[in-house]
């Protein structure tokens, strides 16, 4: 992108920097990843458990990609058979794996179709 922007800019700046920008924080997150998983395999991740509901969780993490799936025509539903369930969990930890179970269940939806 870099290139094309630089072979003609007037055309590809704004649009070209926003991917550049999306592209770049896309490769941060996977080296965070693969570091994440490093320390996961070496036992030196740390988990910060707190108590909270679960259920309301998930709830919000589904609500923040709503938007992401509307652009495309899907709708998300979530069923949960308990309305509230109280435990211990690590919210950055359940963030991420839900996060990118959604993105990928989105990415992966045809058009029109439903997580």
């Amino acid at each position: 992108m870099s290139t094309q922007i630089k072979d003609n800019p007037k055309d590809l700046l704004d649009n070209g920097l926003t991917m550049i920008q999306r592209n770049s924080d896309q490769l941060l997150n996977l080296v965070n990843q693969l570091l994440d998983l490093g320390k996961l395999e070496g036992g030196k991740m740390q988990v910060n458990y707190q108590q909270g509901d679960i259920i309301a969780y998930l709830k919000y993490l589904i609500e923040s990609v709503h938007s992401l799936a509307a652009n495309r025509q899907i709708l998300i539903h979530f069923h949960a058979e308990e309305e509230q369930i109280l435990m211990d969990f690590d919210e950055e930890k359940i963030r991420q794996v839900v996060i990118n179970l959604l993105s990928n269940a989105i990415k992966f939806t045809p058009n029109n179709g439903h997580v």
